[in-house]
């Protein structure tokens, strides 16, 4: 096990640029765009913004993985997690078992989870009766015991589904103005979230970069 940096906003765009001429024009511009926003999320984790860096973080995120949803039925949660898990699919060379080699990105996973505070269940029950708050418990702690068990097994997938469940609700939380800005409390899941983000946005341009021939469909709002 390693304490080791997440790869980096300079080192995402020189692997973007050793093959950019073989990329059709969607691609290119759905990765300029991720990287472009991934270099802002990168100054404000310098500046220790957390805030910011998650927000300019998640437009990174949405960068790479958002379509011409004209005609898509499905929520915009779906869309995220189908997109994750074809990242995952067309992973050939098994990138995500490095991840798994990080101390730092570890431990993070595991507040990430372990924080009800960006738990939609947590904010549901506290609606409803004491049945509903107990069950609220009794689902986040089986939903430590998943990630404990997917970071054991080295099961990105099932790491996937219980941190980007968590990271949607924050996204929520700070996208939709339910957060203040630099405020005093709630603060660790905001710094967990952007380092999150930090280790995973990186991982996830390089496999769509090393799948750059594979269909990632239409670039949104497409330069004209």
């Amino acid at each position: 096990m390693r304490r080791q940096r997440a790869l980096s906003y300079r080192e995402s765009v020189k692997q973007f640029k050793r093959y950019e001429k073989e990329c059709d024009e969607s691609f290119r511009t759905r990765m300029r765009r991720a990287l472009n926003w991934f270099g802002r999320a990168e100054r404000e984790m310098r500046r220790r913004d957390f805030d910011a860096a998650f927000v300019f973080y998640w437009i990174a995120f949405n960068a790479a993985y958002g379509k011409d949803q004209l005609w898509d039925e499905r929520g915009e949660k779906d869309i995220l997690f189908d997109f994750l898990y074809t990242i995952l699919e067309r992973d050939k060379h098994h990138c995500n078992k490095r991840l798994f080699e990080e101390l730092d990105f570890l431990h993070t996973m595991r507040d990430i989870v372990a924080n009800e505070y960006i738990y939609q269940g947590f904010w549901n029950s506290r609606k409803k009766g004491e049945h509903q708050k107990k069950k609220f418990r009794e689902l986040h702690q089986t939903s430590q015991d998943d990630v404990r068990q997917a970071l054991k097994d080295k099961n990105m997938r099932s790491l996937f589904e219980s941190v980007f469940d968590k990271l949607y609700t924050l996204r929520n939380q700070l996208m939709h103005g339910a957060a203040t800005w630099g405020g005093g409390v709630n603060r660790k899941q905001v710094e967990d979230g952007a380092k999150s983000l930090c280790y995973i946005l990186p991982y996830i341009l390089t496999i769509m970069v090393d799948n750059r021939h594979e269909d990632w469909g239409e670039v949104p709002y497409p330069p004209i």
